[in-house]
C-alpha cells in the first residue's frame, strides 16, 4: 500500500477514533463473517453457499447484514463464521459497493494522488469487507450463531 495513502488513512481513522489495526491486513486475518437469516441457513447447511457472497472481518457488521436478511426473508439473524484459511484467495474481489460509496466523496476520501488500488486486500483494510466469487460447500459451514 502506498505510504502516503497509509499515512493519510491512519490520520483519518485516528481523528475518527478508529485507529488502523494491524489485524485487518490479510496476513493477520483469522476469520471472516457473513450475515444471513435462519430461513436461509437451513438451505445453506444442505447445499452450501452459491458463488457471489460478501464477507466481513467484523462479526457486528455481519450481524447488521443479517438484520437486513431477516427483513427480506424472515427468521432470525444468523452470523456464519469461517476461518480465513478456508477461502481461495484467488476468488476474492473488492467490495464494489463500498468502493462506489467511497468514490462519491465520503468524508474519508483521501487526496487523488494517494488513492489506493481497488484490490480485495485494500477492500478489507479500508472497509472490512470483501466479495467472494466461489461457492462454499455445506461441509465448510460449521459455525453459525443464531440470535
Amino acid at each position: 500500500m502506498d505510504r502516503t495513502f497509509e499515512h493519510e488513512l491512519n490520520e483519518i481513522l485516528r481523528r475518527a477514533g478508529l485507529p488502523m489495526r494491524e489485524e485487518t491486513s490479510p496476513g493477520h486475518l483469522r476469520y471472516l463473517y457473513h450475515g444471513t437469516s435462519s430461513r436461509r441457513l437451513d438451505k445453506i447447511k444442505k447445499a452450501g453457499m452459491k458463488a457471489g457472497t460478501f464477507w466481513t472481518i467484523d462479526p457486528d457488521t455481519a450481524r447488521h447484514w443479517a438484520d437486513y436478511a431477516v427483513v427480506d426473508a424472515g427468521g432470525k439473524a444468523v452470523v456464519i463464521e469461517l476461518p480465513f484459511s478456508e477461502f481461495d484467495q484467488s476468488a476474492f474481489a473488492p467490495d464494489r459497493a463500498m468502493w462506489h460509496e467511497w468514490s462519491l466523496g465520503t468524508p474519508i476520501t483521501p487526496s487523488a494522488e494517494s488513492k489506493p488500488e481497488r484490490t480485495w486486500q485494500n477492500s478489507i483494510r479500508l472497509f472490512g469487507s470483501v466479495f467472494y466469487g466461489n461457492p462454499i460447500s455445506a461441509v465448510a459451514i460449521r459455525n453459525a450463531d443464531v440470535s
